[in-house]
C-alpha cells in the first residue's frame, strides 16, 4: 500500500513539475525508512523501535541537517531522483556506502537557490 501511495505521489509530482522541498523531504523520508526496513533495522533492539520513530528521525534529519530551511530553497529534480535511487540502492551494513549516499543527497547536490 505504501509503495502504491509513494509511486502515485511521484507520478503526480513529476506531472506537476519540480518537487517542492517539503514533498522531497517526505519522499526521502519514505525511501529512507523503507531502506531501514529492508536492512532489518526497525524493531526491538534495532536502530529504530518502529516505523514511526524512523519517520520522525529521518524527516527531522532532512529538514534540519541535510536540507535546512534557508539553504534549500528549491529541489534539483534530477539530483533528487539520483538521491532517491541511491537511498534505495545503499548496501545494508556498509558504512562507506551509507556515507556516499549522504554525500549524494547533500544540499550541495539536491538543492538549488
Amino acid at each position: 500500500m505504501r509503495l502504491t501511495a509513494a509511486l502515485s505521489v511521484l507520478f503526480l509530482l513529476s506531472a506537476c513539475g519540480p518537487t517542492s522541498v517539503p514533498a522531497a523531504q517526505n519522499l526521502a523520508t519514505e525511501a529512507t525508512c523503507d531502506w531501514y526496513e529492508k536492512c532489518d533495522e526497525i524493531g526491538a533492539d534495532k536502530t529504530y523501535q518502529d516505523r514511526q520513530e524512523c519517520e520522525v528521525a529521518s524527516r527531522n534529519a532532512f529538514q534540519d541537517v541535510l536540507w535546512p530551511e534557508g539553504q534549500c530553497m528549491k529541489i534539483d529534480q534530477e539530483a533528487f531522483d539520483t538521491c532517491l535511487d541511491r537511498i534505495r540502492g545503499t548496501t545494508c551494513g556498509n558504512p562507506l556506502d551509507f556515507l556516499t549516499t549522504l554525500s549524494i543527497c547533500s544540499a550541495n547536490n539536491v538543492c538549488t537557490e
